[in-house]
This record gives structure tokens, sequence and C-alpha cells, in this order.
């Protein structure tokens, strides 16, 4: 949502260059898919570096320690982020076209 609000500007300026509203909403969703996979694959790699280094120090003081990762429960967390996403992107893309898109860039301009 966040991340949403500010492509305001983007796409009040997509939609006076002429793009339609499906494709806004294509834009916005798209957005939200990406920035989604995004931030679930950096946490992935935040996750495999804990969880290596746990199971190292844990083999070091125990002795034997297996590393396990639950693939299944992240595809689900990033196939429901990646839906939330495009959907918060997707409504904010609707939005856009029922404001008045030359306010919206000039107020981001600053006049």
């Amino acid at each position: 949502m966040i991340t949403s609000k500010g492509r305001g500007p983007d796409l009040a300026l997509t939609y006076v260059s002429g793009a339609g509203i499906g494709q806004l909403r294509v834009l916005g969703a798209l957005d939200g898919i990406i920035t989604m996979i995004t931030s679930t694959l950096f946490s992935l790699v935040i996750t495999l570096l804990c969880t290596s280094s746990l199971t190292f120090m844990l083999s070091r003081f125990m002795g034997k320690a297996q590393m396990s990762v639950q693939w299944g429960a992240w595809i689900v967390v990033v196939l429901i982020a990646s839906v939330l996403g495009a959907a918060a992107t997707g409504i904010q893309a609707l939005t856009t076209r029922f404001e008045n898109s030359v306010s919206v860039i000039s107020h981001a301009i600053g006049e």
C-alpha cells in the first residue's frame, strides 16, 4: 500500500499520455507483483542466512545439526503476497482514472 501511494503521479502521467484504464490496471498489478516478489525473495535470503548460521552454531556446540527449509510455506507466502500486492496497486491504478490527473501532476511538481 505504501509503494502504491507513491505511484499516483506516475499513473497520472501515464493516463494523461493516453493510456487506457485496462493498461493502468495491468501496470498497477505488475508493479505490485514485482514489488512483493522482490521483497519476499529478500526475506528468503535473510532467513536462509540466519538459518544457516544457527545450524552452523548448533553443529559446533552439539556436534550435529541439519538445516531445513520449508519450501512449500515459502511458495505460499510468495503467492499470497503477490496476489495482495497486485490487488493493492491495481486498486490504486483504478482510482487514478477518477482523479483529476492534471492536478495530481501539478501538485507533484510543486505548483
